[in-house]
């Protein structure tokens, strides 16, 4: 039995996670299948899992990259997770030093490891109070949207002449994820070739509006302008309030101009600064502002957006094969279909700011508004305050709660399902 005394070279789920440059759920999830060939001794300690120190960093140095999980991501050097640990106490700063350093701690280590010890002090707190704030995020977003992971499907629009999909849209699958590129590198993304040759299964997240992702725009009933982006029909089947304006020739976007922005690997975006528009109320319009900065993009020089208007949709998934084992009946066996999509990609990939602290109180007013029993809603968010991190890419650093918008199924008849269904299955040519 390991004493009270013994435990201080044990450490929590989450601190292990750093050590090992991996998410915590990705974690559990090796250790609970034992996939990897590697033994960390373990205890329940407190009534939770705790992992030996020495263990963790033997195992991080004979497999930095985790099993290849790491491999598209820049790793950290294993000091430099022990550095990042910072809600943690003083004796095991020291001791993960001296693991480091094989044993006999140099004076670098212990240098550091008492600069740590005193910043330690100042921050474990407040650590903990973003820790607390990020898991209760996570536990609105999962009760309002789902708990996303390798059971659902990803349609991420169309590929690109790059031979991808559009680079902001990769960014926010993984960050919706939790920063697990496993999956998003899985079978389970879902390109339109893909989706025509399989019935798709329970819960769906698609990402991207009707520019950049065709079943978006097929399900949302906008048709082609050609070169003047597309229009809506006058009375779509989704009566859903909150679309994004992408008809060139309507006079609301005779002001709206160009942004650019740096795209999450790195490439340059551009797009038109489209706003919000309100399906029962011409009146209603979102226009998202323009910051100081500029860049030039395409030989153009535009304005960063100051913020955008960022729309989550949530829908029983009338694409599912549940649909047609059940005939269409019973919204609840279908799964869920959820639909991300913003001003621009960057907006897109600030879905992501919704699993952290950051998005906590936005989180709390949003399920506030939102009755536990909807058939459907959306959700309108804003996020703002651009930055940009050391590689150069444009991130929005807050995210507030506008309003929300609940759909029964008076405004959402099963017959409308059905009449969808067949539009999107005909034209995109899709398994039923």
């Amino acid at each position: 039995m390991v004493s009270i005394e013994q435990t201080d070279d044990y450490l929590t789920l989450e601190e292990a996670a750093i050590i090992l440059d991996v998410g915590s759920d990705l974690l559990e999830q090796f250790v609970r299948s034992n996939q990897h060939g590697w033994k960390i001794r373990h205890i329940v300690f407190g009534g939770e899992r705790r992992f030996h120190l020495g263990d963790l960093c033997e195992a991080r140095e004979s497999d930095p990259t985790f099993g290849y999980v790491n491999y598209l991501s820049k790793q950290l050097a294993l000091s430099s997770a022990i550095a990042k640990l910072r809600a943690v106490n003083r004796r095991f700063i020291l001791k993960a030093a001296a693991y480091v350093a094989g044993g006999a701690m140099t004076f670098g280590a212990s240098y550091e490891a008492t600069i740590l010890g005193v910043e330690h002090e100042r921050s474990v707190d407040k650590d903990a109070e973003l820790s607390r704030d990020k898991q209760f995020s996570l536990d609105i977003f999962r009760e309002l949207f789902g708990h996303f992971d390798a059971n659902w499907s990803y349609h991420l629009g169309k590929l690109y002449s790059h031979g991808g999909y559009h680079r902001d849209h990769q960014a926010a699958c993984e960050s919706i994820l939790q920063g697990q590129p496993l999956f998003c590198e899985a079978e389970k993304v879902l390109s339109i070739q893909t989706l025509a040759a399989t019935a798709v299964s329970g819960d769906m997240v698609v990402i991207g509006g009707p520019m950049s992702t065709p079943i978006v725009a097929d399900a949302w009933q906008y048709h082609s302008l050609g070169d003047s982006g597309f229009t809506r029909a006058e009375k779509p089947l989704l009566r859903l309030p909150y679309s994004f304006l992408v008809d060139g020739t309507d006079d609301r976007m005779k002001t709206m101009k160009k942004v650019g922005w740096v795209m999450a690997d790195g490439t340059l975006g551009k797009s038109l600064n489209r706003p919000l528009i309100d399906l029962n109320d011409r009146h209603s319009l979102h226009i998202p502002g323009y910051d100081k900065e500029t860049i030039v993009v395409d030989g153009e020089r535009v304005h960063v957006p100051s913020d955008n208007d960022l729309v989550i949709t949530r829908l029983p998934n009338f694409l599912s094969k549940e649909y047609s084992i059940d005939r269409g009946r019973n919204p609840t066996t279908w799964g869920n279909l959820i639909v991300i999509q913003a001003t621009n990609g960057l907006g897109t990939r600030a879905a992501g700011l919704l699993l952290t602290h950051v998005g906590k109180e936005a989180l709390i007013k949003a399920k506030r508004d939102i009755p536990n029993d909807s058939h459907a809603f959306q959700v309108h968010f804003k996020v703002r305050d651009p930055f940009k991190i050391e590689s150069g890419v444009h991130c929005f650093g807050k995210i507030d709660y506008v309003r929300s918008a609940v759909l029964t199924l008076k405004e959402l008849p099963l017959s409308h399902y059905d009449k969808l269904r067949k539009i999107v299955i005909g034209k995109r040519h899709l398994a039923g």
